[in-house]
């Protein structure tokens, strides 16, 4: 079969002939259907400082990996021991395993399991023709929803753990910092659940446009001059609730801590770009928390399946564009150019 491949540790990925994956027991083989680009795919295949060896995401012993973890697609084959699948049920990959034993698996946390496997980066992932997963990592599509859909699942999944997380109640006050694939989700979802989302900040006027579309209140690019003063504009003296950073811009955090009324939370989940630095006294005299977040929980995960189906012809959404697989080298390069598009690779 063919797959994009990240064979060593430097940038760029590879399209190449590979063997079709074996059939273990209590696994199934996934024919893909759709395979998304996510921003910490981006980053390896830039092959950013995290992912070099002693880095806080070391991949460098794991090469060569076929990488994609944000995919959907219909069961192909099914192993020995597995009698809750059959072949042909369109399925979405639930990409984080866990080792089932530890405190944080009993709580239904395998992102916290210290010895969590990652689809698509420690075991080979969905960028390719077929993927061999755990049948317990493989989920039922909603009845009415799209293949294509339910692979952009894990970003939303990561929106309702970030809710969760965050405490957001139903009137509360929001913004979002950061409008790519999770940003987008989270605002659907805090609209929602109630909260008021009163402004979002990002790079892209496309994805500016569509969260303008979903209710967000003010949308701010942060190519137009520094966001911080607008939003100290708007927002200076009436406090927000909650403020998430999901770009991983750095100093998003400090004008987040500077927003926040007494009390109020900032949830971190983009991957930070570089050491934050701040005067935290301000904070500590305002009892502010400021709380972060690793993918996602379980309970997380069915919740954000649960919704998909009220959202996937939601207007506003991200624009998305689906590429041929044998494309997917070109789709990288133009992800990583900062183009607004979520890319979705397709055998």
């Amino acid at each position: 079969m063919r797959a994009l491949i990240k064979e060593s540790p430097q940038p760029g990925i590879a399209y190449r002939d590979v063997p079709d994956p074996e059939l273990k027991p209590g696994h199934v083989i996934v024919r893909v259907k759709s395979c998304g680009i996510s921003g910490s795919e981006i980053a390896r295949y830039r092959w950013t400082d995290a992912y070099h060896a002693g880095g806080a995401k070391d991949m460098s012993r794991q090469l060569p990996r076929i990488m994609g973890h944000e995919f959907s697609g219909t069961i192909a084959a099914v192993g020995p021991g597995v009698d809750n699948r059959s072949t042909g049920d369109l399925v979405v990959i639930q990409s984080v395993i866990g080792c089932g034993g530890c405190e944080s698996c009993d709580a239904g946390l395998p992102n916290h399991c210290t010895n969590r496997v990652t689809i698509g980066v420690n075991a080979d992932g969905g960028f390719a023709e077929y993927c061999a997963v755990p049948a317990s990592n493989v989920y039922a599509v909603p009845a009415g929803v799209a293949l294509e859909n339910a692979a952009l699942l894990q970003p939303f999944a990561i929106a309702a753990y970030s809710l969760e997380i965050g405490g957001i109640r139903p009137g509360e006050r929001i913004g979002v910092w950061g409008v790519g694939a999770i940003g987008v989700s989270l605002i659907q979802q805090a609209i929602i659940g109630g909260a008021t989302v009163e402004f979002a900040v990002g790079r892209d006027h496309g994805r500016l446009d569509a969260v303008r579309q979903l209710g967000v209140r003010h949308t701010i690019s942060a190519n137009d001059g520094d966001p911080s003063r607008r939003l100290v504009e708007l927002f200076g003296g009436q406090k927000l609730d909650a403020i998430f950073e999901v770009s991983g811009h750095t100093p998003a955090i400090n004008s987040a801590l500077s927003l926040l009324k007494r009390r109020g939370r900032a949830i971190l989940i983009g991957n930070l770009q570089e050491p934050f630095k701040a005067d935290l006294l301000p904070a500590i005299m305002d009892q502010l928390s400021i709380l972060t977040v690793r993918t996602y929980s379980l309970a997380a995960w069915r919740r954000a399946l649960s919704l998909l189906p009220r959202v996937q012809n939601q207007p506003g959404t991200l624009p998305v564009e689906r590429v041929p697989l044998a494309e997917g080298v070109a789709a990288f390069q133009r992800a990583a150019s900062g183009e607004g598009i979520k890319f979705v690779l397709e055998p």
